[in-house]
C-alpha cells in the first residue's frame, strides 16, 4: 500500500512512548470494505499481537464512509525495542483516495490523551487545492 503522504503531530514526552498522530494518504481501488480488509490484514501480519478493540460507522468531513477504529499492538522504538501502544484510528473514504488518522499512546496514557485525539481527528478537513491558471506568454 503506497503512502503518498504522511503527516506527523509528536506530543509530549511520556515515559515509554510519547502519544503520536500521523495523518495519512492512501490512493487504493475500491472502497472502504475492500481497504478495511487489506488495511487490517497487513497490520495484523505485521504484528501478530494486534488486538483489535472497536471497529464503528462514523463520518468526518463530509466523508459517509468513515471507520472508527481502536487496536493495541507492540511497536518498535529507535533502540530497537518494543513498546506496547493503544491505537485510535479514523479511515476516511474519498474514491480513490483514503485518508487515515491514526492517535497511538501508551495504554497507560490512553484515556488521558483521548479527548484531544477525538478532537484532532474531527478537525480533519479536505482542502482542494487547484492549479494556478496558465500564464499567457509574452
Amino acid at each position: 500500500m503506497g503512502y503518498d503522504a504522511n503527516i506527523y503531530i509528536k506530543g509530549p514526552r511520556e515515559i515509554g512512548f510519547p502519544p503520536l498522530i500521523v495523518v495519512s494518504l492512501h490512493i487504493k481501488p475500491g472502497g472502504i470494505e475492500s481497504f478495511l480488509r487489506e488495511h487490517k490484514g497487513r497490520i495484523t501480519h505485521k504484528d501478530k499481537t494486534v488486538a483489535w478493540m472497536t471497529e464503528e460507522s462514523d463520518s468526518i468531513d463530509g466523508c459517509a464512509h468513515t471507520v472508527r477504529l481502536e487496536y493495541e499492538c507492540n511497536t518498535e522504538m529507535d533502540d530497537g525495542s518494543a513498546v506496547r501502544v493503544r491505537a485510535l484510528q479514523y479511515i476516511m473514504e474519498d474514491r480513490p483516495r483514503f485518508y487515515t488518522v491514526t492517535c497511538f499512546a501508551s495504554p497507560e496514557v490512553f484515556e488521558r490523551y483521548l479527548p484531544r485525539f477525538e478532537a484532532s481527528a474531527r478537525s480533519f478537513r479536505r482542502t482542494p487545492i487547484r492549479a494556478p491558471a496558465p500564464q499567457a506568454l509574452p
